[in-house]
């Protein structure tokens, strides 16, 4: 419970230090990208007054202006005409917003896989460890989507000019490889310092794959240099683990009766208290010794199962 409520409080605390990043992570788990296009380097820019003073964002085709100058995952969202909005690409052509997203199912389908892929792993998360894995999932998805969004696409907002650009760095399947880096760095982060390291992990991760992306012997140390990480992370957690455990133990045994394996302390226990009671009802009651002695013997010796 305590991983999570941390979790939960990194999260509002990076919605304070990185609105926009959250904004565009939480909506790039919705499935919502910006309008630019597939290809690795499309560009666009268009007013801002045609989008209603926000960013304009894609789901299958359909435009939406959406998002807020604080940042916060709860704005609104509202149907956008893309064909009505003029934009110029990075190469100066003058076109609409419309003729940049493609349509159709496969557009659809395509926008569609990352918030049914986020929801499977909250409700399988929930389905392992109940609110606490669900928030897990949560924590995991956000953290990534905020590090791939912002190394996928470059954003640049200029009210003075009333404008906006979007680029995009990389294509769908650098993209992939980005969103590997962010959950290899997000695991590795939060093995070490939970869900705050997982966010630092994300980012650290992102920004690697598009530092090394090119380089094929520089991935591959990446990998092999992250997998290590990863190692020792989980190493210095099970033995930080281990320790406080043993510590709790020792603490624990300071209080409790040792009997070193063997139950004749409790019988032994057992047999002074009863004797002890038995000679007071003979004090008292004037009762027969023998006939109190026996008493004892019997319930001392009778059986008694302790396990």
């Amino acid at each position: 419970m305590l991983g999570t409520l941390i979790g939960m409080a990194t999260v509002a605390t990076m919605g304070k230090l990185d609105p926009m990043g959250m904004q565009h992570g939480h909506m790039y788990m919705m499935g919502l990208a910006p309008v630019v296009g597939f290809e690795k380097g499309a560009e666009v820019t268009y007013s801002l007054s045609d989008t209603k003073g926000r960013m304009a964002y894609e789901f299958g085709g359909q435009g939406y202006s959406a998002g807020s100058s604080r940042g916060n995952a709860g704005a609104s969202f509202k149907p956008l005409d893309l064909n009505g909005i003029k934009a110029t690409t990075g190469k100066g052509v003058e076109t609409t917003l419309g003729k940049i997203v493609p349509t159709g199912l496969g557009t659809t389908a395509m926008s569609a896989i990352g918030p049914l892929m986020s929801a499977g792993f909250i409700v399988q998360g929930f389905k392992d460890n109940g609110f606490a894995g669900a928030m897990d999932a949560y924590f995991l998805d956000i953290a990534t989507s905020r590090a791939i969004n912002a190394e996928t696409f470059e954003k640049v907002i200029n009210k003075a000019k009333d404008s906006v650009t979007v680029r995009r760095r990389v294509g769908l399947i650098g993209s992939l490889g980005v969103g590997a880096g962010a959950f290899m760095g997000y695991e590795i982060g939060n093995q070490i310092a939970g869900v705050p390291g997982g966010f630092v992990g994300a980012t650290m991760g992102s920004k690697a794959v598009m530092a090394f992306g090119r380089n094929p012997a520089g991935m591959g140390a990446l990998i092999l240099g992250g997998l290590a990480a990863k190692k020792a992370g989980e190493a210095v957690v099970s033995r930080v683990g281990h320790i406080i455990k043993k510590g709790h133990q020792r603490g624990k045994m300071r209080h409790r009766i040792d009997t070193a394996g063997s139950t004749a302390a409790f019988f032994t226990q057992n047999a002074i208290t009863t004797r002890g009671r038995a000679f007071e009802a003979m004090r008292k009651s004037h009762l027969n010794a023998r006939s109190a002695l026996g008493m004892e013997a019997s319930m001392t010796h009778m059986n008694r199962s302790y396990f």
